[in-house]
């Protein structure tokens, strides 16, 4: 192929093919048609994002719709509401300096002729060749492909559609085929699930596209509570796992995004998105399958094209994108009918261009039928109806017996390969569920490394069902995957805890945290209600605190001790305490965004622990160390969205369900020190007091030396939960109170255990407060 010296854009085959023809040197200026694209359009900053999202308070998905635009974008007026956003939103960037484009390309365009090849006609490519060519010579090269006509391989189901094509893949792999020469196409979420399993049965790695979102590793998770509490991005680097596979990928984030002087609790959302793309990590061989599409194949690779049905092959585009086609055309991109058109053509190409092809479909899938995609009759391809031989994989020949011993035994179905295939050695209806205890040395190593720290959400995960807390802790298979009540709920904490500031704004504190948590037009609604509620719950707070003796007020206290090789920790919401005669007089308030019930019910059986684990981290609280603390009440403070009546007063109905629930001492003297208004108390719920001084039998009391026995029993039961922790005692038991089995309800993984009756653990319901302590019916 004779090409002029100058720009050539082609494709990675086409350049490594131009690169092997021509030894003599020759000035090659090689670009992709995206690279081409950013050169002549420009391109904007990493840090763009930010200021898209707070000039116009877009989320980032948004603000990520706006940059994949901008570039097209003209400035000029468009008559289009969206067109015309992105042409101020460019504007703003190019203001900033956050938008740039490469003068000096357009220089070096006048000096080289460039030359196109194979390279698509698209409205898109067909813009950029005008732009070009009013400053050098367009080149179009297009060479044409060899035609082929394949065959089409008709299966039962996706299993065995798998199963054929690896066992082809053993076969030419036998014949001395490299692995890096095999690639297999159009490989979704279905066929990945099952080539990922066929891949360690035969043993030939499969490069497939890795599952996204990192927000359930430990370090993700580490990096997002640490954007709460640490100053700068600097300090929590230095206590991430510097040897995680994940810690340059961060600090990666970190420097392209010009965060390094930035305070980290302004971009937890971002970062939180950023995981919820990244790929895990992938073990790499020298030779792999690849699922990699390319547009051109050469004569010494094969190819497996999976999966030829209706729907899937050719890929059909909607009119969903956020512009639509109208205004796509208008910037000159391609519309949906446009790629419609062109990923029909593009799959033909590669049936017909290519040499080494081997195709199939399946007929169905999870008993769901699947058609034949219509271009197998449009290109008048042969058919044939394949089996998948027996064979290649021990593992997978078992499986397959398995299911026809299954059919056998079930439903009378007879199968040649029974008749054929010796399945005596199956062990059929041998599954035993139990948790199989893990070696204790890997327990140990394991904490050796990173030393075991317990939470109240942790420990109320383990004596719900110790295999959820292996699940989650040990196994790592939690998703830190904030919902809107999530998101509502750290958005309140953020605004509440900032009210206490010297110089607090709420516009500005509300505007600050819905920026990082509200992340649709669907959130924005939800938290501008819930702004309404926070502002009277903050002028509640203060009107009732300006009574108090409690002055001193600390938020988001975070207490950790240690002992027994393991640290418990934990955050109280707020802290409200005086000292007097070197005693501390304190109050314990949690706000909670949900519908939990306060209750001291079967706390010995690992319940209702939230509030006991807030007294036991007091009772360690480094600051106090030495002085006696008189705990004068337990709270949680309720800040719903509530459904209200507009025919009655809109602030009594908030304060009513703003009143404190929990436990209060009982203590006529100190009670006054919180609320000296106790005896018809508008700021703790129940409370009040009869005429004859006594407390009323709602009131929900309890004594000095109960709330000791509390903290005493809590205590123990976190040490003997780490000993078990540490031990490796997983077992599968959920408790059952009363025909009410709450640890199942609403756990991750119920697909996992296979519980059976002998899970269960009956218990009784038990008060841990004396009648005369109070009422423990709990509070909803």
């Amino acid at each position: 192929m004779k090409l002029k010296e100058g720009f050539i854009i082609c494709d990675s085959y086409m350049k490594e093919q131009i690169i092997r023809e021509n030894k003599d040197f020759k000035n090659y200026i090689f670009l992709s048609v995206n690279e081409l694209e950013a050169k002549l359009l420009g391109r904007h900053k990493p840090e763009a994002i930010f200021l898209l999202v707070d000039k116009y308070s877009l989320s980032y998905e948004e603000a990520e719709e706006y940059l994949r635009y901008i570039p097209y974008i003209e400035d000029r007026g468009y008559k289009s509401l969206r067109l015309d956003s992105l042409a101020s939103a460019k504007r703003l960037l190019c203001d900033a300096g956050l938008f740039d484009k490469d003068d000096f390309f357009i220089y070096r365009l006048n000096q080289y002729p460039m030359s196109f090849i194979d390279i698509d006609d698209t409205v898109q490519v067909r813009r950029i060749k005008d732009i070009v060519s009013a400053y050098t010579e367009v080149i179009e090269i297009n060479n044409e492909a060899n035609k082929y006509n394949p065959c089409v391989y008709e299966f039962n189901d996706i299993y065995e559609e798998c199963l054929y094509v690896y066992n082809e893949i053993a076969e030419l792999y036998k014949k001395g085929v490299s692995l890096n020469k095999i690639y297999i196409n159009n490989v979704d979420k279905d066929y990945a699930f099952i080539f990922r399993r066929l891949a360690k049965g035969y043993n030939i790695p499969i490069n497939l596209p890795a599952d996204a979102n990192i927000n359930s590793l430990a370090i993700a998770n580490e990096f997002l509570m640490l954007c709460d509490i640490e100053k700068s991005f600097k300090d929590i680097l230095e206590k991430l796992n510097i040897n995680s596979d994940y810690y340059k990928y961060i600090m990666n984030l970190i420097i392209d995004y010009n965060l390094e002087e930035k305070k980290p609790k302004d971009y937890k959302s971002f970062f939180y998105e950023q995981f919820k793309k990244a790929g895990f990590k992938q073990e790499k061989y020298t030779e792999m399958v690849s699922t990699i599409a390319k547009k051109h194949y050469s004569d010494d690779e094969y190819l497996f094209i999976v999966g030829l049905n209706l729907g899937a092959l050719p890929k059909v585009y909607k009119d969903d994108e956020y512009l639509n086609d109208e205004e796509l055309s208008l910037i000159s991109l391609p519309t949906s009918v446009d790629r419609n058109i062109k990923s029909k053509d593009n799959l033909m190409n590669t049936l017909l261009g290519t040499k080494n092809i081997f195709v199939s479909y399946k007929k169905s899938i999870a008993s769901e039928e699947c058609l034949p995609s219509n271009c197998i009759i449009e290109l008048k391809l042969e058919v044939k109806a394949a089996n998948a031989a027996y064979g290649y994989s021990k593992l997978e020949d078992d499986i397959r017996l398995g299911v026809e011993y299954t059919r056998l035994v079930k439903y009378n179905q007879e199968s040649d390969a029974l008749n054929k295939y010796d399945a005596s050695h199956l062990k059929f209806n041998s599954f035993d569920n139990s948790y199989k205890r893990i070696d204790q040395r890997l327990l140990d190593e394991r904490f050796s490394e990173k030393p075991l720290r317990i939470s109240y959400s942790s420990i109320k995960t383990f004596f719900g069902c110790p295999f959820a807390y292996y699940a989650d802790r040990i196994l790592g298979l939690n998703e830190f995957k904030p919902n809107m009540a999530a998101r509502l709920g750290t958005f309140s904490h953020a605004v509440l805890e900032d009210s206490y500031n010297d110089d607090f704004d709420f516009n500005e504190s509300t505007k600050k945290s819905k920026l990082s948590n509200a992340t649709d037009s669907k959130d924005r609604f939800y938290f501008t209600v819930m702004e309404e509620v926070l502002r009277d719950l903050i002028v509640y707070n203060r009107e009732h605190e300006e009574k108090s003796m409690l002055n001193n007020i600390e938020r988001e206290v975070h207490i950790e001790y240690e002992a027994n090789e393991f640290t418990f920790e934990g955050y109280i919401d707020k802290l409200m305490y005086t000292i007097i005669n070197d005693e501390i007089y304190a109050v314990i308030v949690d706000y909670k965004t949900g519908k939990d019930v306060v209750s001291l019910d079967n706390v010995a059986d690992g319940f209702n622990l939230q509030l006991p684990c807030y007294m036991l981290l007091l009772s360690k609280y480094e600051k106090f160390k030495g002085k006696k603390i008189n705990i004068i009440g337990i709270y949680l403070q309720k800040v719903n969205i509530i459904a209200l009546d507009n025919s009655m007063d809109i602030v009594a109905q908030r304060e009513k369900a703003f009143k404190l629930q929990g436990f209060t001492i009982r203590s006529h003297e100190l009670i006054p020190m919180f609320d000296p208004e106790y005896n018809k108390s508008t700021y703790i719920a129940k409370l009040s007091t009869l005429k004859s001084g006594d407390f009323s039998k709602n009131a929900n009391i309890i004594s000095n030396e109960k709330m000791d026995e509390l903290i005493s029993l809590v205590d123990e039961m976190i040490n003997n939960a780490s000993k078990e922790i540490r031990n490796g005692s997983f077992d599968i038991l959920s408790k059952n109170i009363e025909g009410k089995n709450s640890a199942c309800s609403f756990c991750s993984y119920y697909d996992l255990c296979y519980k059976t009756t002998d899970n269960l653990k009956y218990l009784e319901k038990k008060s841990f407060l004396e009648e005369s302590d109070g009422d423990e019916n709990g509070l909803d």
